[in-house]
């Protein structure tokens, strides 16, 4: 006999609570999103490349600036440095040794 009243008890505390939850309404409103408009001009002043490219491979390679310089490299491991404001070649070299060296970041 206990244990067909607590197998009630348990359903009727389960129904409770579900009850319970699916009365609740959700009070929080989202603002709306304001609306964004481009206020940056931009334009290319210098354009330089490195390298033959990688074909159809995507290379999440991607040139840096430090020291007023811009550095820059291919997949087979070509390095370059421009600089910043003429985009005048300051520097290149191969790292690749017998073996192409494959740049995927640094």
């Amino acid at each position: 006999m206990k244990k067909g009243l607590w197998r009630i008890a348990a359903v009727a505390t389960t129904l409770a609570i579900l009850t319970g939850c699916a009365g609740e309404e959700d009070v929080v409103q989202m603002a709306p999103l304001p609306t964004v408009t481009d206020k940056i001009a931009s334009s290319q002043i210098w354009q330089a490349q490195v390298g033959d490219g990688v074909g159809q491979y995507y290379s999440a390679l991607q040139p840096t600036v430090a020291y007023d310089k811009v550095f820059a490299a291919d997949r087979q491991g070509e390095v370059a440095a421009f600089d910043l404001e003429s985009g005048e070649r300051i520097w290149q070299q191969s790292v690749q040794t017998e073996t192409p060296a494959l740049l995927s970041g640094g």
